[in-house]
């Protein structure tokens, strides 16, 4: 004869509190004919009667009562166990973290605190462009990705971070050839098509946008060039006379040191959203906690409802 589960035993105690099949399956979210055969293979194991019926309840026979009353406080430690165990492998592993330069720049201090929350946690980071990065969440090689712009794909969701404010700047030289600090159209046009103008990849959301104005400056688009690296992108406008659409938090000390400067004449609102894109089909209890951690300690300002991005 087989030993009875926890099941069985779990299934006993129920029908003991709730009193019917029916109540007892509602319960355990399974069918009263589930419910009825667990009690008779409990039943079975032991070679007696647990429980008779009487009107429309299940009463527990004399050796039902006692059998009953012995395991209950034995099940209930094995349920305590089992889920301190269960708890404690939810907050063990390791997650996999797509992401660009930006979101870097504050990312660290939240893993020296997500650590100190969760200190058998351990991360895995992935530095690359967008497009590459999304196709490993996809396949399930990364656990969520960091990135500007929100995805519309079916099998992605994306929730904000915040955004950080972005600038056109360029270089010392181009200044010196075409700046005179009060910049007209045409004299803005020159500046722009004086050499090369950096933007972020092609398939970035915010690419076609800033083309589109840059295009109402007068700028000769056949200047356009895209790098998918931020802080390589930034070399090229501050050592080769560039010009480029770039994010404050990464230019701030270059911009204290001349190297980089604004350029004058050009949008000066411009922010760049970030989110944190998980996939819909998984959903493990610690990825969803670190990925609540990080949206509520992001350090990306609050989005203005209106700007040029």
């Amino acid at each position: 004869m087989s030993r009875p589960t926890l099941l069985n035993l779990e299934t006993a105690l129920w029908v003991n509190r709730l009193g019917t099949f029916a109540a007892t399956a509602q319960k355990m979210h399974t069918t009263q004919p589930a419910i009825s055969l667990r009690i008779r293979e409990l039943e079975a194991s032991l070679s007696t009667t647990l429980f008779e019926r009487k009107g429309h309840r299940m009463e527990p026979t004399v050796e039902g009562r006692k059998f009953l009353h012995r395991i209950e406080p034995l099940v209930a430690e094995v349920q305590e166990v089992l889920g301190s165990a269960r708890d404690s492998l939810a907050t063990q592993g390791v997650i996999r973290i797509g992401s660009g330069d930006i979101p870097m720049t504050w990312f660290g201090n939240l893993v020296g605190q997500l650590q100190r929350e969760m200190p058998d946690v351990t991360y895995e980071l992935h530095i690359g462009i967008a497009r590459r990065l999304l196709a490993q969440l996809e396949d399930g090689r990364l656990d969520f990705v960091l990135m500007a712009g929100r995805v519309e794909y079916p099998t992605l969701t994306s929730t904000s971070l915040g955004c950080t404010p972005m600038l056109w700047v360029m270089a010392q030289d181009r200044w010196r050839l075409f700046g005179d600090g009060n910049l007209k159209k045409r004299a803005l046009a020159s500046l722009l098509n004086a050499g090369p103008i950096w933007l972020i990849p092609r398939d970035s959301p915010y690419f076609a946008g800033q083309v589109e104005m840059l295009k109402s400056k007068g700028a000769d688009l056949r200047n356009v060039n895209s790098c998918d690296n931020m802080n390589t992108l930034i070399d090229l406008v501050a050592r080769n006379g560039g010009m480029g659409y770039l994010p404050r938090v990464l230019i701030e000390e270059r911009l204290k040191r001349g190297e980089l400067m604004e350029v004058m004449g050009m949008p000066t609102t411009g922010q760049v959203e970030y989110f944190i894109v998980t996939s819909r089909a998984r959903q493990a209890r610690l990825v969803q906690q670190v990925v609540d951690l990080t949206v509520r300690g992001s350090q990306f300002s609050k989005c203005r409802d209106a700007g040029d991005s």
